[in-house]
């Protein structure tokens, strides 16, 4: 294993770690859950993906992602809290992004807000096991 300058693992291995961003008042906005099993990325968004703090992991999770050459990625936001036309811009640039690299980006919604909202730009999945199936 190779450890990135960014503190990325770099590793053909599962593995699963989990990032705070916190905002002045030391109240967690945004946790963020990576886990990387069976060839896919996971990440797994909790609470507020919002014009505070969707900029802070963007620079970090695009170089994991190219670091790692991940071809599979899966966004779940069943726990998102708040999410504003900022979290909603990240999304699609970040598909486009992942797109330019040859990678596929999987948002996983329960309620279904993604697909009403994106259509068919960005593929969508209910539960995080359908990934596998496809």
């Amino acid at each position: 294993k190779a450890i990135h300058k960014f503190g990325c693992l770099k590793t053909n291995s599962d593995f699963s770690f989990l990032s705070n961003f916190y905002r002045k008042e030391d109240d967690i906005m945004l946790k963020i859950n990576y886990e990387f099993r069976k060839g896919i990325f996971f990440i797994r968004l909790i609470g507020d993906l919002d014009k505070n703090n969707y900029y802070k992991q963007e620079n970090f999770l695009e170089e994991l992602i190219s670091y790692n050459g991940f071809k599979q990625v899966v966004i779940n936001t069943d726990l998102l809290r708040n999410v504003d036309i900022y979290g909603i811009n990240y999304l699609i640039n970040f598909n486009k992004i992942l797109r330019s690299k040859n990678t596929n980006l999987v948002l996983c919604d329960k309620t279904n807000i993604w697909r009403t909202l994106f259509g068919n730009q960005i593929q969508h999945i209910n539960n995080e096991l359908e990934v596998f199936n496809g």
